[in-house]
């Protein structure tokens, strides 16, 4: 070894004229330098021996790969020799602890590669197939000194100096060569190191006539360039929080580094530099396009529109203009104003750009043009979850905001003239390119945005926006030769603006009803039609949405206008032949209702009013303490208009105005008299329209808390028809006689006695509504038949709901109500059948997790189809579904009667009843038994949406009912689980702390014997 050690430091001063040459020396003796090798023989080396070893045959390879090259068989023969001999236990040894030994074996390495490409293929063979070099890029020296990483590195850049452009390839791509060197802290290395690297990848890989890798070397400068440049802690980016508007310098440098990037356009990867750049920098934002040097004015040119591109993209990376609402600190409006438009207004993008982008012919230009505008208004609209800091800025705050934006508004006004001349000037053309769709697709998107973000310049417009509507609509409802795209924007331009833009009803055409068939139809009518021929899922919804819309602005639906939904949804049960009959009817009572509206709301005010009355009577109560809660239905109307003309920020006086308020004030809309009315008038030959309205008018009575109001109506209105008609049709007959079931004794049920009832002519229903509204006519017999629940469970549909719902719990309260009319065992059954029914609905209701697929959006073109249909199906068909169930389980949970008999024996509080002991009894514990087991149902997933108001009124019942319990406890041990105490062990883990905290705190205090009871097998003992 001494010998060794003498002959390397001699091989080190190498070549000198001084000195004697010892390894052409010993190469000459031995070719194969088997002394050597034979030191690697026999039994395992200590690391100390294998350094001297690995070393001199170092010293032996560098000479043969540069001045001794006429010697380079000596090299390769060592080269074949350790690769196929000493490989294994060479790589093995790069494991090591000892930093000093795993140096001098990566040396060695890189001593074989360099003996040329056919060497350096064979050892990254033999690398690649053992995986030793993982986590070596890793093992740097703290102190600076010479260690495992700048070994690694050196053998790696071997490979890039003498081998082929295949094994250049392999060490660029493989991610433990180079990419794990560049990306485990290249900014830490010394600058001979980075200088080094650099220098091999410019001779061997930028400036190679292959260009191999050159991607790869672009990757790497630019992730260095990202950290720098946006880096908080690395780089040399700093925060701005004001974004600019406060006059400092910002970032200076940055913003020549980027000025100076000319190429940010056309190539890729700088834009995306820029795009990060001023992504963490919004401060340098302004200056950037007033010092840039691309051009920005509108021309028919690539380049402007690769301007336009980068733009967008800069714009769209911008942080969210909620985050300026973060900021602890107060802010001066005007600076906030600032703030805002440095994230959402492009200084290029002013009057002249709009204007002279639009005035170009060219669709492409302006469908750039427009698309400017369309990424910019949903910022400017303060879009996303504001902060709670935002209170901070009052509505003064931002009223003085909005008229330093005069300049804007004229900007705006301007394009929104444009935005009509365009639309007309599109409507003109013949047959339509791809692109011109999407222009004016795009066109009515930014409409839209106007009226979120500034409607007083919508409202100032004079444009008829029926005129699109009537573009699209037809006699036979939807227009086919308009694009879908065009279906789908103009409708939902027609749910943002004001109903007042639109000329839904023809006033002038009411009283002539014959005339009005022929003539032109309105709007109203034509949506009508739209939505009952639609076969897209999208129009459908809307066309729906948008009648709901105009009838509910209206104001004669403010508090009805659900009810809007059964006679919309009806419709679209009608046969093809049968719906131009029923809309133009529906319609004709629109429009009246709309033009009398007070004549028709007057008619429910008093029917309401008499049925409180009534329902006193029947009670034997005075009149003001009848079902309604305001004595006289007409101060209740007052009060209401009260409330509603009440000032903003003066305090409102009265009732507040619940949910229960408004169900039991407007239990139905004014739309039902005015129908019926109509109904009365209507000539022979109209048999669809009186089927139509017997099957809405039974889904408004099934949505009733209280039907005696409706059952009023339908009463008066049925008396007035028998003096018209004296054979009233079937269906009106069969209304009655099934109303009838909820009218008084002293009320005229035998109406039409002198009338024979014909059977119904269609076959048996087959609908779970008409299978349970026939069981209830023909009564307790039907309801308590043995087949009764299965034959209606089979039929539920979730189409059906929560109408169906709430005709079950229509029945329910009936039966509860007459609880006493029926026999012991009859009424059980009766109740106990109808509850089952309900927990099976809630049960179908929650396992509806299988949405039907609706029809993807039709696609004018594959480019920028996206852009325009922005429609999350998934995402909708999860909400609405949400929205199902929400809606579902509030009209049973918050029902009056399930509410009030659930644990009602338990708590001593029962509502009004004329029951014996027994009967109460019974009745209380099925309520109670199928109640608990519709929460346990339901409460998982009501606790998932976040509803657990709609269970509070419940775990306050069992909160009262065990408190009640535990305070009146008999001392006496039982086995015996209370009603009480079963539905707390069913349901408090879904009950919240402060809910039971109080019954925890009772039972602490209950003595011990009370609150274990003894086992069967002590109990027998």
């Amino acid at each position: 070894m001494k010998g060794l050690e003498k002959f390397i430091s001699t091989a080190k001063k190498l070549p000198s004229p001084d000195l004697y040459d010892v390894v052409e020396g010993y190469i000459k003796i031995s070719m194969e330098c088997s002394e050597i090798f034979k030191l690697l023989e026999g039994e395992a080396q200590v690391e100390s021996e294998l350094i001297l070893i690995f070393e001199s045959l170092e010293m032996i390879l560098l000479r043969t790969a540069s001045d001794l090259t006429h010697f380079n068989t000596v090299g390769n023969a060592i080269v074949k020799k350790t690769v196929s001999s000493h490989m294994k236990s060479l790589l093995g040894s790069l494991h090591s602890n000892n930093h000093r030994f795993v140096r001098q074996c990566l040396n060695f390495l890189s001593a074989l590669v360099a003996q040329g490409p056919e060497a350096a293929r064979e050892v990254l063979s033999h690398i690649y197939s053992y995986k030793a070099v993982s986590g070596l890029a890793k093992r740097r020296d703290k102190q600076g000194k010479p260690d495992v990483r700048m070994a690694y590195i050196q053998f790696v850049l071997s490979f890039l100096v003498s081998g082929d452009n295949a094994t250049v390839g392999q060490i660029l791509e493989v991610k433990e060569f180079l990419p794990e060197i560049l990306n485990t802290g290249l900014k830490e290395d010394r600058l001979s190191v980075v200088n080094l690297i650099l220098t091999t990848l410019k001779s061997r890989v930028e400036e190679d006539s292959q260009q191999t890798g050159a991607s790869l070397v672009r990757g790497q400068v630019h992730s260095f360039l990202l950290d720098l440049c946006c880096s908080r802690k690395h780089g040399i980016s700093f925060h701005d929080a004001s974004f600019g508007t406060a006059g400092r310098a910002g970032n200076l440098v940055l913003l020549q580094f980027l000025v100076g990037l000319k190429q940010a356009p056309e190539d890729e990867l700088v834009a995306e530099l820029v795009v990060s750049v001023l992504k963490a920098s919004p401060d340098i934002l302004s200056r950037y396009f007033k010092e840039t040097q691309h051009s920005y004015t509108p021309r028919l040119k690539s380049n402007w529109q690769d301007s336009v591109s980068l733009m967008k993209k800069i714009y769209e990376a911008q942080p969210d203009v909620c985050t300026i609402f973060q900021s602890q600190e107060a802010v001066p409006t005007s600076r906030l104003l600032s703030m805002i438009h440095v994230l959402s207004l492009p200084p290029v993008c002013n009057k002249a750009f709009f204007t002279q982008g639009l005035n170009l012919s060219n669709t492409g230009v302006q469908l750039t043009t427009f698309s400017c505008r369309r990424y910019e208004r949903p910022r400017a609209a303060l879009q996303g979850e504001p902060h709670q800091n935002f209170a901070r800025y009052d509505d003064h705050c931002w009223k003085m905001a909005a008229l330093s934006k005069k300049e804007k508004v004229e900007t705006d006004a301007a394009n929104t003239k444009k935005e009509e001349s365009i639309e007309d000037a599109g409507a003109k053309e013949g047959p339509e390119t791809a692109e011109v769709i999407l222009l004016k697709a795009l066109i009515l998107q930014v409409i839209c945005l106007y009226q979120k973000v500034v409607p007083h310049l919508v409202g100032q417009c004079k444009f008829d926006f029926s005129k699109l509507l009537k573009g699209i609509l037809s006699e036979k409802g939807i227009n086919e030769e308009v694009p879908p795209v065009l279906q789908y924007h103009i409708l939902q331009l027609a749910l943002e603006l004001p109903s007042s833009k639109f000329s839904w009803f023809r006033l002038q055409d009411t009283t002539d009803s014959e005339s009005s068939s022929s003539s032109e139809k309105s709007v109203l009518y034509q949506i009508m039609n739209m939505f009952v021929s639609s076969t897209t899922s999208h129009l459908k919804i809307s066309t729906k949405q948008l009648v709901l819309k105009v009838l509910k602005d209206s104001g004669v639906f403010e508090y009805t206008w659900t009810e809007l939904e059964l006679w919309l949804d009806q419709l679209t049960a009608l046969q093809p032949s049968q719906r131009e009959t029923v809309i133009h009817f529906l319609e004709k009572v629109l429009v009246k209702l709309v033009s009398s509206s007070h004549v028709y709301t007057d008619k429910v005010a008093s029917l309401v009013q008499e049925a409180a009355y009534v329902q006193a009577n029947l009670s034997g109560q005075e009149g003001d303490a009848a079902s309604i809660p305001v004595s006289h239905i007409d101060d209740v109307l007052d009060m209401l208009d009260v409330i509603m003309e009440s000032s903003e920020g003066e305090k409102e006086f009265g009732p507040p105005l619940s949910d229960e308020l408004i169900i039991q004030t407007f239990p139905f809309s004014a739309l039902v008299p005015a129908a019926l009315e109509a109904r009365n008038k209507l000539p022979p030959g109209k048999d669809v329209v009186f089927e139509y309205l017997s099957s809405v008018l039974s889904r408004v009575l099934h949505c009733q808390r209280d039907p005696l109001a409706l059952c009023l109506a339908l009463l008066q209105y049925d008396k007035e028809l028998m003096t018209t008609q004296p054979s009233p049709h079937p269906s009106v007959l069969h209304l009655h006689q099934y109303y009838s079931k909820w009218l008084p004794q002293q009320s005229d049920k035998q109406l039409f006695k002198s009338v024979e009832i014909p059977p119904k002519a269609l076959q048996p229903s087959v609908t779970f509504s008409g299978l349970l509204r026939e069981a209830y006519i023909q009564g307790p017999t039907a309801l308590t038949k043995q087949d009764f629940v299965n034959n209606t469970h089979a039929a539920m549909s979730k189409a059906e709901f929560p109408v169906a719902m709430k005709q079950v719990l229509l029945y329910i309260k009936t039966t509860v109500e007459g609880f006493g009319s029926f026999s012991k065992d009859e009424g059980n059954t009766v109740l106990k059948n109808l509850l089952k029914i309900l927990q099976l609905q809630v049960v179908r209701l929650l396992v509806i997790d299988d949405p039907t697929p609706s029809e993807p959006a039709a696609e004018v073109s594959h480019e920028g189809s996206d852009l325009f249909l922005e429609v999350n199906q998934s995402s909708e068909e999860e909400a609405d579904r949400q929205q199902m169930i929400i809606s579902c389980l509030s009209c049973i949970l918050k029902h009056p009667c399930v509410q009030q008999w659930f644990l009602a024996l338990e708590r001593a509080d029962f509502p009004p009843h004329n029951l014996k002991p027994v009967r109460l009894k019974q009745m209380c514990s099925l309520m109670t038994e199928h109640t608990r087991s519709m929460l346990v149902c339901a409460s998982p997933t009501l606790k998932k949406l976040n509803q657990h108001d709609l269970l509070k009124p419940f775990f306050d019942a069992i909160v009262k009912a065990v408190l009640k319990e535990l305070t009146e406890i008999n001392i006496l041990k039982t086995n015996t689980e209370s009603a009480a105490m079963s539905v707390l062990t069913s349901l408090f883990y879904y009950m919240e702390f402060s809910d039971i905290k109080d019954v925890v705190s009772k039972l602490l205090l209950l003595p011990q014997e009370v609150l274990f009871c003894a086992s069967k097998e002590e109990e027998a003992s």
